[in-house]
């Protein structure tokens, strides 16, 4: 593979080396406007929505409802996208709820767009990561979109420290991976 900086979850790979920039949280998020319409007071009222998935996490509703005790929900309706941003998208549309990437989501929650009826309980993991080829390492470029993306991920996880600030290890600065 022919690449600078890769971007995606933990891994290892011989001949890169992984570094963890932003944490990950995912907690049900949905419009203002369906919360208006179809309060969540407790998250069995999810039965009376459509719960949106997207292909790469399945299991994320399946492990929120058990992390609240709940085995048997029904929602009124399940719709699955290939991708998480889609998702996110007909969330934003009022389509249903969804199991949100808070780090993703930041400026639609300040802003209001989307709401989190609970805080609590969040899937946490281990969050975002960038590789680089260990021969790449130092050039200007990859340093530069280095740098910034640490930037970036220490801002948003300023923004929702209970969320995202996962403890940076030294083992993760130094692994060496490939995506």
């Amino acid at each position: 593979m022919e690449a600078d900086i890769v971007l995606s979850g933990p891994a290892r790979r011989p001949g890169w080396i992984s570094e963890r920039f932003m944490g990950e949280a995912r907690l049900p998020l949905l419009s203002a406007d369906l919360m208006t319409r179809r309060p969540l007071r407790r998250p069995t009222d999810l039965a009376r929505h459509t719960l949106l998935h997207s292909e790469t996490l399945r299991d994320a509703w399946p492990r929120w409802l058990a992390a609240n005790g709940i085995t048997d929900l029904a929602p009124e309706r399940d719709q699955v996208f290939e991708h998480f941003y889609f998702a996110i998208q007909a969330a934003l549309d009022g389509l249903g709820v969804m199991m949100g990437p808070i780090a993703l989501v930041g400026k639609e929650l300040q802003s209001g767009r989307l709401v989190m009826p609970w805080p609590e309980p969040a899937l946490r993991s281990r969050g975002y990561f960038m590789y680089m080829p260990e021969a790449r390492r130092n050039a200007p470029a990859v340093a530069a979109l280095r740098q910034w993306l640490l930037h970036a991920g220490q801002a948003t996880e300023a923004e929702y420290p209970a969320y995202l600030a996962v403890r940076r290890s030294s083992r993760s600065a130094g692994s060496k991976a490939k995506p």
